[in-house]
């Protein structure tokens, strides 16, 4: 009987049914005239033997992980939030936001890119065993050797399943839960939903055995993760499951825990999170902005924890660049983000009724590293004008169809405006980096669970206190005045929430926030707004504007629906409300 693995065309194939795929991932005959080995075609003893190859197999696990600034219909899935508007009016995005999707158009579809990757993790551990050729000269102790890079393979193949897994459990809950590839003759109708509980469960083992295993806390190669990885993504499920969605009214264990159980579990995420943070390897980038685009930069090594690596391009410029800089607009940042950025000196900003150019002034300085606003430069010296009228240009209001701001803004951060110009003839490239987890997400996690635990100013057992978690992030953002000592448990709730909103914006966190938080209700129903200006000679009028008034958001979507097609095949349970 032979298992004979089409190694040329893996990603070339679109995965219709991850399950059909973990049934059917070998061809299997006993016909003899198959016996024979097929041009291009290898067995895995043959295959697998070479590391170089193996490695391979190991980076296909990461091409899995989510693109982010294209998620969702080629959209940031923050416009799907009240932070942002998509520039195409029809798009999957815009289902998301207005509540227009069903278990048979779910809009946001991450099952078979999740289960597939899941799948590439299988065939690496599989397979590990037959690693005996080195990828270079000879090694002195071939045993110890191929040891080691088993088990660092191997790492990081758990690595990638549990945080695939982790995206698979804040979408949808419990999922089925897989733990290798299924036999031959398994029946697809015996496949189940496992629990929450049991979903956070496993992702915590496969952290705790990757970190065990993986021999570096920082992989020296771009684009793979150590053991800090293995440790952060733990922290980041604990924490999430110390959330209020998954323990106040929950109905059914597929969605939380069926009491009340967050003192327990905060204490669990406060554990791992102070674990991972006492990795020095570790902190917060000195500046802001930069590190978003350069993977060898010392500050990225240093923020950056799990992340998907791309090659350098430029098409996230053409994605996200203003119309007159030959960009195509990308999303465009709402009024209520805008507003959402505190004063420089750390005091809550409050938007005038009457608010004209000087509300960008005195203000959180990220605020000019993510928005660009009317008058704001790129490029040290080029002028981007927002208003219509006398001298508009392309960047003025809906100037040009769904290129031009809708809102007033357009979206800085991430565009390498220093490095790609489109008037050249070369415009350039330059690298992304996809932030999945970076220190300041640990940072903001840990204070908001020790607020919880123990309030904004006693450390208990741990290293630091809340306030002292988020001074320092702040302080980084550039805001020049601490949170005060005397600060309300409840203060520090509220500014926690909008510290992640403004830290983490257009990184897939607010959509997840809203909802294990349980205030998307109270956030996602409100029409969003935009400042339209209109210039008249020297006279520029301000004008506050709905842009969006179909925004919506139910009960039923703190849980995506299970798409349609595999709650059919597999027959399992539907959340609540789909």
């Amino acid at each position: 009987m032979k298992y004979i693995y089409d190694i040329k065309v893996v990603k070339k194939v679109k995965i219709i049914n991850f399950f059909c795929l973990l049934l059917a991932t070998v061809m299997v005959t006993s016909c003899d005239y198959l016996d024979e080995k097929p041009l291009n075609y290898l067995q895995p003893e043959e295959r697998f033997q070479e590391e170089a190859q193996m490695e391979l197999a190991v980076h296909e696990c990461y091409s899995y992980l989510n693109n982010g600034y294209n998620n969702v219909g080629g959209s940031f899935l923050d416009a799907a939030t009240n932070d942002a508007v998509y520039r195409i009016e029809v798009s999957t995005v815009n289902k998301l936001a207005r509540a227009q999707y069903t278990a048979g158009d779910p809009g946001l579809d991450i099952w078979d890119r999740c289960y597939s990757g899941i799948s590439q993790s299988f065939l690496v551990e599989e397979n590990l065993h037959y690693m005996n050729i080195p990828k270079g000269s000879s090694v002195s102790d071939p045993e110890a050797y191929f040891e080691s890079k088993r088990k660092e393979f191997g790492s990081e193949a758990k690595m990638v399943r549990a945080y695939l897994y982790f995206e698979l459990l804040r979408m949808y809950g419990g999922v089925p839960l897989v733990k290798s590839r299924l036999p031959l003759g398994t029946k697809l109708t015996d496949v189940t939903r496992a629990t929450f509980a049991e979903v956070v469960n496993y992702i915590v083992q496969l952290c705790n055995e990757a970190a065990e295993d993986h021999p570096s806390i920082i992989n020296t190669t771009p684009g793979r993760w150590g053991k800090g990885a293995a440790k952060a993504i733990k922290a980041k499920t604990l924490a999430y499951a110390a959330s209020d969605l998954y323990h106040v009214g929950v109905e059914s264990a597929l969605n939380g825990y069926m009491q009340d159980n967050r003192l327990t579990a905060r204490l669990s995420a406060a554990e791992a999170l102070d674990d991972f943070m006492k990795y020095t390897e570790f902190d917060l980038a000195n500046t802001y902005d930069m590190f978003f685009m350069a993977p060898n930069n010392a500050q990225f090594k240093k923020e950056y924890i799990v992340y998907k690596g791309e090659p350098q391009r430029n098409d996230i410029e053409g994605f996200l660049f203003t119309p007159s800089t030959g960009g195509n607009g990308g999303v465009y940042p709402t009024q209520e983000f805008v507003d959402a950025f505190d004063n420089a000196d750390g005091t809550i900003y409050f938007p005038s009724v009457t608010a004209d150019g000087s509300q960008y002034t005195g203000r959180d300085p990220r605020l000019d590293k993510i928005v660009i606003y009317n008058g704001a430069k790129v490029r040290g010296s080029t002028t981007i004008n927002t208003y219509t009228g006398t001298d508009e240009t392309l960047d003025g209001f809906s100037v040009v169809h769904q290129k031009s701001t809708r809102t007033g803004y357009y979206l800085r951060k991430f565009a390498n405006y220093g490095t790609v110009n489109f008037d050249n003839a070369n415009p350039g490239v330059t690298y992304h980096i996809n932030p999945i987890i970076r220190y300041a997400d640990i940072l903001l996690l840990y204070a908001e669970v020790m607020n919880e635990l123990y309030g904004p100013d006693d450390a208990d057992k741990f290293n630091i206190t809340a306030l002292e978690a988020i001074n320092k992030e702040r302080a980084r953002g550039g805001i020049t005045t601490p949170l005060p000592a005397d600060i309300s448990q409840n203060e520090l709730r509220s500014r926690i929430v909008n510290e992640r909103r403004i830290e983490l914006c257009f990184e897939e966190q607010r959509y997840f926030d809203l909802k294990r938080w349980k205030i998307g209700i109270n956030e996602l129903n409100s029409p969003v707004h935009g400042t339209k200006i209109t210039r008249e000679g020297d006279e520029y009028m301000y004008q506050k504007v709905v842009v969006d008034d179909s925004r919506k958001f139910t009960e039923p979507m703190y849980f995506a629906p299970i798409p349609y097609n595999e709650q059919l095949k597999l027959g399992i349970e539907q959340n609540k409300g789909w």
